[in-house]
């Protein structure tokens, strides 16, 4: 058995098992997401197929929002005047009647029940974005036009506009074919769990990090430098095979979650619903599904894991042990760790926390030799480039460390 060969069914067996650990990790988080998103909510789950049976959903749910704000009005204004026409000054207030007092009690403990005064605004809230993103988009649409036609001078935001502009006529052509509701409690609890996580690097960096210092520790990497494998070809196969390993945690990692929603969600997740059908989405100019979104999604955080991989591989082969290896690579867990308290809406800190959900959301321009450019394209490219450098850096370190 050779070398290669024998380090790759190492590394895969090493991933495999990781990867499973952290996909059953990954599935107790997204499935409290779920909860608290009520997608096992049998009683919303009624109700929602009700209104996608209704002519108007959107008109119904207002209309049974204003009848529980008009009902509650009424029984705080009963309260009010009972209390002024049995009540004495200077006496504690009359005792309700009999009547009054089970239409507060009614009102109150309404909100723990299945009653319209608990899911309408569940409801409301869940299909908000499917309600408004048409509106929104032919709204900012007609501001890029209007800029256009009032001789914006900017030739760079000229460019941005008329991407825009061709990229919201797109997403409302798409728009136009979806004519039903779509429950997305499954897809936001989903997406929020992949915006969110950090399981993924916490895997890498236990994959990772000793792949070379452990190795020089215990002596074997200068074993290895005087043999006929020699240090070059040694670093290259572990290089090889760490990045394969990385592949298949990343893979089995991502996938679990996925097949989970995929299985558990009610009704089943809608994948060929538009990306502007999630919350916080409305305005995204990407002309895709969220079966497309979460496949980019994936391929994003696949580049970026890698990247993060030959970054750890280069400090590995840099620390003579362990301890160093890993509190250096460990900053990388950190970063993704703190990134919602890092983000700023800077391009630098969404590229370095590796926020996708900001790359992939609204607009998603920015600038290269003045020219706009989608960041999660440039950033693919810069991510796979950066990777073949650091590796190749890694590579040629080898020589030294070998001696």
């Amino acid at each position: 058995m050779s070398v290669l060969s024998f380090m790759i069914k190492k590394a895969l067996r090493k991933a495999v098992v990781t990867g499973l650990v952290i996909g059953a990790l990954s599935c107790v988080f997204l499935f409290f997401m779920m909860k608290d998103n009520s997608a096992f909510d049998k009683a919303y789950k009624e109700r929602f197929g009700e209104l996608s049976r209704s002519e108007d959903p959107y008109s119904e749910l207002e209309s049974t929002e204003k009848n529980i704000t008009e009902s509650r009005a009424r029984i705080y204004r009963q309260i009010d005047e009972w209390q002024n026409e049995h009540s004495e000054y200077g006496k504690p207030p009359a005792p309700l009647s009999k009547e009054l007092t089970e239409e507060l009690i009614r009102e109150r403990t309404a909100d723990s029940s299945s009653s319209p005064e608990r899911l309408t605004p569940l409801i409301k809230a869940g299909l908000s974005a499917q309600k408004e993103t048409k509106a929104f988009i032919i709204d900012r649409r007609t501001g890029y036009t209007r800029n256009i036609r009032r001789g914006v001078k900017d030739e760079y935001s000229l460019k941005v506009s008329d991407l825009l502009i061709e990229d919201y006529g797109k997403v409302l052509e798409r728009l136009e074919g979806c004519d039903k509701l779509i429950d997305t409690r499954a897809a936001n609890s989903l997406n929020d769990y992949l915006s969110g996580e950090v399981l993924l690097t916490l895997g890498v960096f236990v994959l990772i990090f000793p792949v070379f210092s452990s190795e020089k520790s215990s002596g074997r990497f200068r074993a290895f430098a005087v043999t006929k494998t020699g240090a070059f070809r040694f670093t290259f196969c572990k290089i090889v095979s760490a990045m394969l390993s990385t592949l298949l945690f990343i893979a089995v990692g991502l996938a679990i979650p996925i097949i989970m929603t995929a299985v558990l969600s009610p009704d089943k997740a809608d994948w060929s619903m538009p990306v502007q059908y999630l919350k916080g989405f409305e305005l995204s100019a990407r002309n895709m599904s969220f079966f497309g979104y979460i496949g980019l999604v994936c391929l994003l955080k696949a580049a970026y894991l890698m990247m993060l991989s030959s970054c750890m591989l280069l400090v590995s082969m840099l620390s003579p042990n362990n301890l160093i290896s890993g509190a250096f690579s460990f900053i990388a867990v950190v970063l993704v760790f703190l990134k919602s308290r890092l983000a700023d809406g800077s391009v630098l800190m969404t590229v370095i926390t590796g926020d996708f959900v900001s790359m992939l959301n609204d607009r998603g321009y920015v600038p290269l030799f003045a020219e706009p450019v989608k960041l999660y394209v440039l950033f693919l490219a810069g991510a796979l480039m950066l990777s073949a450098v650091i590796l190749g850096l890694t590579l040629i370190l080898s020589k030294r460390r070998g001696i």
